[in-house]
């Protein structure tokens, strides 16, 4: 009973803008943990020109888990460790609910040219003509927003659930988010919710860094092709070497080079005992993603593209080039960028559906 009141007390609401690239029409509402909600404060500065639209997340955080701050001085630890606390949740949801859907949402706003405050306000004339001002960028502020951010309670929603699609249709149908296709979410999005938020502590920290890393793919997209495939690729890894950890039926030979002696699975050509990487990667999608010949090709394929820029020095051609004129080769790499993307998506929801387990 005192270790219940002790955490009661240590439980702290917060409510933060964050960003997405589409419009949010309903609510995501996952009861006990957090929610997520169309911004309708009414001095919120909003215009369909800006490319990131705000919106509302609510959660808590509990201050016996706030990191350890000591750079700071004393008298603010207690202050710097609660708001470091919460910022980290707020990255770890938001970065879940990208990782499982096809909408980047973000803790604060993107890198990028999207709103800015003129400094100053009023505009002086230049000795070369016209006004003297200077913009800075990457800032959303409103008068009101420190009370619109109060909460004490979460938020009693006005809006119907987020429409939910079929979950089979949903990674790959038209799976690119634009200001003019609100946001939605896959119909199992509350039950892979539910199971990540039910899962052990490890297996929890397992998931964080696939969503990061999946993160990291998106946000680098566009700007650094061969990094974000590879983020891609590598939250699949990760996940798969978290799923076989146990290694059923592996009996390792040779800890130094990692050789086995047996394994239930096998060198296509040679038909000697394998359990690499490469081999968990292959097993994982084939049970998490798709287990169609077809399907395992195209696995096959990107596996063996990271394997390139990894150990050969190769690069995507969007790291060349802008793409000013059509390219068999380029257009093929973008389509299997994008694939890789929505396949990383794909086998973290499916692992959350059909795998997750409390391992402590």
């Amino acid at each position: 009973m005192e270790q219940r009141l002790l955490w009661d007390m240590a439980k702290k609401l917060c409510r933060r803008i964050v960003f997405a690239k589409a419009p949010l029409i309903g609510s995501l509402v996952v009861p006990g943990h957090f929610q997520l909600l169309p911004c309708k404060f009414p001095n919120a500065p909003t215009s369909t020109r800006f490319g990131s639209v705000p919106l509302v997340m609510e959660f808590w955080i509990d201050d016996l888990e706030n990191p350890v701050v000591d750079l700071f001085p004393k008298d603010l630890q207690d202050f710097t460790a609660s708001k470091a606390n919460e910022f980290y949740k707020l990255q770890r949801l938001t970065r879940l609910i990208s990782a499982i859907s096809n909408h980047r949402i973000q803790a604060s706003l993107p890198h990028s040219v999207d709103r800015g405050w003129q400094m100053p306000e009023e505009s002086k004339p230049s000795a070369a003509g016209g006004t003297s001002k200077v913009v800075l960028f990457g800032s959303y502020e409103y008068p009101e927003m420190q009370q619109d951010l109060f909460i004490h309670a979460f938020s009693l929603p006005d809006a119907p659930t987020v429409r939910l699609v079929n979950h089979k249709d949903y990674y790959f149908m038209n799976p690119i988010e634009n200001r003019e296709s609100p946001i939605t979410f896959s119909q199992e999005m509350f039950r892979m919710l539910h199971n990540y938020f039910n899962v052990g502590k490890r297996a929890r920290a397992k998931l964080d860094v696939v969503a990061r890393l999946i993160c990291d793919g998106v946000d680098l997209h566009s700007s650094m092709n061969s990094l974000s495939f590879l983020a891609y690729v590598s939250s699949i890894e990760t996940l798969a070497s978290y799923h076989y950890r146990k290694a059923e039926g592996v009996e390792v030979e040779c800890h130094g080079c990692h050789s086995v002696s047996d394994s239930p699975f096998s060198c296509e050509k040679c038909g000697k005992p394998i359990w690499g990487i490469k081999a968990k990667y292959k097993e994982f999608l084939k049970r998490h993603a798709g287990g169609h010949e077809e399907s395992q090709a195209l696995f096959s394929r990107i596996y063996n593209l990271r394997s390139k820029i990894v150990h050969e020095g190769s690069l995507l051609l969007g790291n060349e080039n802008l793409f000013l004129s059509n390219n068999a080769k380029g257009e093929k790499e973008r389509m299997t960028h994008l694939i890789t993307q929505q396949a990383s998506r794909f086998a973290l929801a499916n692992w959350l559906l059909m795998s997750a387990e409390r391992d402590d």
